[in-house]
């Protein structure tokens, strides 16, 4: 069975309007350089070997997952998810994967035996409530990684999380347009659930 959703030229969440973060704490940033990265947040990032499993399918970090995406069979997807995120990254810049600007992710799994596949457009809502929900997965299947997220310093963590990289002369590194995964929705992601969670740790 396949579904296909329309794509939507709106982002589906806003950007941060201040209520995720404390602006008068210092930044947590997770670009992954050693020169870059917010010690003990490294576990945030999609690099970070915090396996989980989605539908059914385990995957052996969140790059995996991303990148899984991009196949346009179930067994492409399979294999990518078996890969480490330097792998899953650069098998994803497959130039079949980078050429066509419309490209449709698919989600393939499988449910009562049966195949599903569910077409994802680019920058669209459906495709990054999935995410979400992957990313989520990550963190509610990795108690470490949790902690990570929800704590700095031994206190409640509320700083603002980004991704930048930077050369080591200190030059920023301009992202790719043509990413899966934006910077800035995938840090309001992080931040989201970091406030889910949160409030979950005060109603218990």
């Amino acid at each position: 069975m396949i579904t296909t959703h329309s794509p939507s030229t709106e982002l589906p969440f806003p950007i941060n309007t201040g209520e995720l973060y404390d602006p008068k704490l210092p930044e947590t940033n997770i670009g992954l350089s050693e020169w870059d990265t917010t010690p003990g947040a490294e576990i945030l990032s999609n690099f970070a070997l915090t396996s989980f499993v989605l539908d059914g399918v385990e995957y052996p970090n969140y790059e995996a997952f991303v990148q899984s995406l991009k196949a346009s069979s179930l067994d492409e997807a399979k294999f990518i998810a078996t890969m480490g995120p330097r792998e899953a990254k650069m098998y994803g810049k497959r130039p079949e994967f980078q050429d066509d600007p419309n490209l449709y992710y698919h989600y393939n799994q499988r449910k009562e035996g049966n195949l599903e596949t569910t077409v994802l457009p680019r920058n669209s809502e459906v495709t990054y409530a999935l995410m979400e929900r992957a990313l989520e997965a990550k963190f509610a299947q990795n108690p470490v990684a949790l902690n990570a997220l929800l704590m700095r310093n031994g206190k409640p963590d509320m700083s603002k999380i980004t991704h930048e990289l930077h050369w080591k002369n200190g030059r920023q590194i301009t992202e790719n347009p043509k990413t899966i995964m934006p910077a800035t929705i995938f840090c309001d992601m992080l931040m989201r659930i970091r406030q889910k969670a949160q409030n979950n740790l005060l109603n218990d």
